[in-house]
């Protein structure tokens, strides 16, 4: 999981000029009576980064729900406002998904969704570039008592390291994931906590950490034949210190090298066990 810089572009602008470039008079005049209630909800939406719980939803009639929900189609390819789609996706670092930090953009998420904020339709900080799974899998899911989904475009993972490998050295090399979080653990972990559970990222870290750990089995085995398991531990460690020093440590990349590093039995010849890649 990580932030994503904010869209440049002036939001009430674009909500203008996509409004006027609706097709039927009668929508263009139904969007043009309720855009002061649009554009004032857009403000707090920004002065409160989009938190469910601080952001009301306007209240429209049918008519202007479907208006303003129809406003979004004006993003698709070959209509005049495709580019607006364009450069939201450019805003994640290599193409990665924010929510996931693995599957590669493709979609646009309605962080507040549409069919409840039709009014956030086309606002830009509500569209949040994300791959298909993660898309799929969050829906018009914000907000429940347990938690909610961070916002990528406001919001970092915590600071502190509470997304947690384990490694089990068996008849092959299992890595599983968890989030150590307390009854008493901060809102901002719980939400952290929460869209790791939401976005099942325990079972696509598992799967993410063993293709890569098949990738890195020529390495292994070489600095194993150099200096036996020390070598191994010390590559590890290094490899840890690299992905907390550019990701962080709640990171799944970040949590499995210190995982790995503090596994004797994984440097001592386990790495053997990994399956066939």
């Amino acid at each position: 999981m990580h932030t994503l810089p904010e869209p440049s572009r002036d939001d009430n602008l674009v909500f203008t000029e996509i409004c006027q470039a609706r097709r039927y008079r009668s929508v263009r005049a139904a969007l043009a009576a309720i855009s002061p209630s649009v554009l004032k909800s857009y403000q707090t939406y920004i002065d409160e980064r989009g938190v469910p719980s601080r952001v009301a939803e306007l209240g429209v009639s049918d008519d202007g729900k479907e208006a303003l929900i129809g406003n979004y189609d004006q993003l698709s390819s070959g209509r005049p406002h495709a580019m607006l789609r364009a450069e939201l996706l450019a805003l994640a670092p290599a193409g990665r998904c924010p929510m996931c930090d693995r599957g590669q953009v493709a979609t646009l998420d309605h962080f507040l969704p549409k069919a409840r904020y039709p009014e956030f339709s086309v606002l830009l900080r509500n569209l949040v570039p994300v791959c298909h799974r993660c898309n799929n899998l969050k829906r018009d899911l914000v907000e429940e008592l347990e938690g909610r989904f961070l916002h990528s475009y406001y919001e970092s993972p915590p600071l502190e390291p509470i997304l947690r490998a384990e490694v089990d050295v068996g008849e092959t090399v299992a890595v599983s994931y968890s989030v150590s979080s307390t009854p008493s653990a901060s809102d901002h972990v719980r939400n952290f906590q929460f869209q790791f559970e939401r976005l099942q990222l325990d079972r696509y870290f598992q799967a993410e950490a063993v293709a890569e750990l098949c990738d890195r089995s020529w390495a292994l085995d070489a600095y194993y034949d150099e200096g036996n398991k020390d070598a191994v531990r010390r590559y590890l460690r290094r490899e840890a210190d690299s992905a907390v020093a550019r990701h962080g440590f709640n990171h799944w990349k970040s949590a499995l090298f210190i995982a790995l590093s503090d596994s004797g039995e994984f440097c001592d010849g386990g790495f053997h066990l990994l399956p066939a890649s």
